[in-house]
């Protein structure tokens, strides 16, 4: 098994690894020694492919970072520049409230896009696909949060002029907030890649 195919959370940074272990009260070392690779697989097997959450964000933002789940892409510099900001504003709007934000996916790969589409959670011209949509979850309780995680999520996704699908129509998908109004999504996949860019900006 090369690097490349190994899942993310086997191809983490020494800080990334540290950061893990001071987490779950390890020896602080960067190494992926037996007792952290142990915990490692404990929390995978409790969580299944849920992420553990050992990532640090990229330089110029204050969230994302590297896959926590093989193919599920957390890096915002591949989301349109102007939503990105609104994003990370999203973040640190919520962060101010008390709540812990994790952004689970953002820009998605026509591949993945298609296999979702096949297994029905998912379509082939996602605004993911655009760079104009993300997946926002609660760092410890996932797709689990409380009421009052998802409220200030769409309170806040709202007031930054940003469409959150669980408030329209879309119940079951509650991480998913996007760029732009689902009125105007045909559109806008029509629209040039610079086209797109500015739209957003």
């Amino acid at each position: 098994m090369t690097d490349d195919e190994l899942p993310g959370w086997a191809r983490k940074s020494k800080s990334g690894w540290m950061e893990f272990q001071g987490r779950h009260g390890l020896t602080v070392d960067g190494e992926p020694g037996l007792k952290t690779l142990a915990k490692v697989l404990e929390i995978e097997k409790a969580f299944g492919d849920q992420p553990t959450r050992m990532t640090t964000p990229p330089d110029g933002f204050t969230f994302g970072g590297d896959e926590l789940k093989r193919g599920v892409s957390r890096d915002p510099h591949l989301l349109l520049p102007g939503f990105a900001a609104k994003v990370e504003s999203l973040f640190a709007r919520m962060r101010a409230q008390g709540h812990d934000p994790m952004l689970w996916e953002g820009y998605r790969s026509p591949e993945r896009a298609q296999k979702l589409s096949d297994k029905g959670t998912g379509i082939k011209m996602s605004m993911h696909c655009l760079g104009a949509a993300v997946d926002i979850v609660d760092e410890d309780d996932m797709w689990k949060a409380t009421p009052e995680f998802w409220d200030c999520l769409g309170d806040e996704a709202e007031a930054l002029g940003l469409t959150v699908l669980y408030r329209n129509g879309r119940r079951r998908d509650r991480p998913h907030v996007q760029a732009i109004p689902v009125k105007d999504q045909s559109r806008f996949r029509g629209m040039t890649e610079a086209a797109r860019r500015d739209h957003v900006a």
